[in-house]
């Protein structure tokens, strides 16, 4: 497929933000940070979008019996997973995505049914989201990669794994950011190589089990009162799904679907 042009990309999404923000044109509050409460639609499109061709697999991690991170608060981490994920898949279809998630309520799904789900669906790229916890003081936002997918001595396709989880986890720091400026960018962490995983390894994102590029987000720590706090904000939450969102984008001006997919 002939890829379009990066400009292509980058002016639809300077024309999206342009449509949102002129939806809230009387709102003073909005534009200091896209901190109002009341979120713009995402414009509909007249004609193929960006991520026409494009089959996104969403994992939204835990679910079910497995709550995930829950130390003590009201709302656990499988439910900010699975509200964060559903406005990614909502934004990202709208700019034409194929998108397919893991799971679609609260529900149980193995680890190695989540991979085989994606590579089933013949996937461009994989995303699990999920929520960190550690201690009350850890704060903001990192992002997990294979580091046999980034090593080329491995894969041949070393450069779209690596700049995929990066272009996903800048720009969802300038989604977290939008709302609060201190949000810490923890940065991009390789499985099997940055510690707690070395050598462990995060096994819905390993390169030698995934057939496409593959990420995980840890979006805040929920063991963090003032992450939490941002967590529990609709507007919060609908922003780093468009920081995500943008994140597709900018990888999709670089890369075809294909880029990175093992037959």
């Amino acid at each position: 497929m002939v890829r379009r042009s990066r400009l292509t990309w980058l002016l639809f999404a300077a024309l999206w933000a342009v449509l949102a923000f002129a939806s809230h044109a009387e709102d003073d509050a909005f534009f200091p940070g896209w901190r109002s409460r009341s979120w713009p639609q995402v414009p509909a499109l007249t004609g193929p979008g960006p991520l026409d061709g494009w089959r996104l697999v969403i994992d939204p991690g835990h679910g079910g019996e497995d709550s995930g991170a829950c130390p003590g608060t009201a709302v656990c981490e499988k439910e900010f997973n699975l509200a964060i994920s559903q406005k990614l898949n909502a934004i990202l279809q709208t700019y034409g995505a194929t998108v397919l998630m893991t799971r679609t309520s609260d529900q149980t799904v193995a680890l190695d049914d989540r991979i085989n789900f994606a590579n089933a669906n013949k996937a461009h790229r994989f995303l699990s989201v999920h929520i960190n916890s550690a201690t009350a003081t850890a704060r903001g936002i990192e992002t997990w990669v294979d580091a046999d997918g980034t090593n080329p001595s491995v894969n041949p396709a070393a450069e779209v794994w690596r700049s995929y989880a990066q272009t996903i986890h800048n720009n969802l720091i300038q989604g977290a950011r939008s709302i609060d400026s201190t949000v810490p960018d923890r940065g991009l962490k390789f499985s099997g190589t940055t510690p707690p995983w070395s050598p462990g390894r995060i096994r819905v994102i390993r390169y030698d089990l995934n057939n496409s590029p593959a990420a995980l987000v840890e979006i805040g720590f929920i063991s963090n009162a003032t992450d939490y706090a941002l967590l529990l904000r609709d507007d919060y939450q609908h922003a780093v799904a468009f920081g995500m969102a943008q994140g597709f984008l900018h990888h999709a001006a670089d890369f075809n679907p294909e880029d990175g997919v093992r037959q």
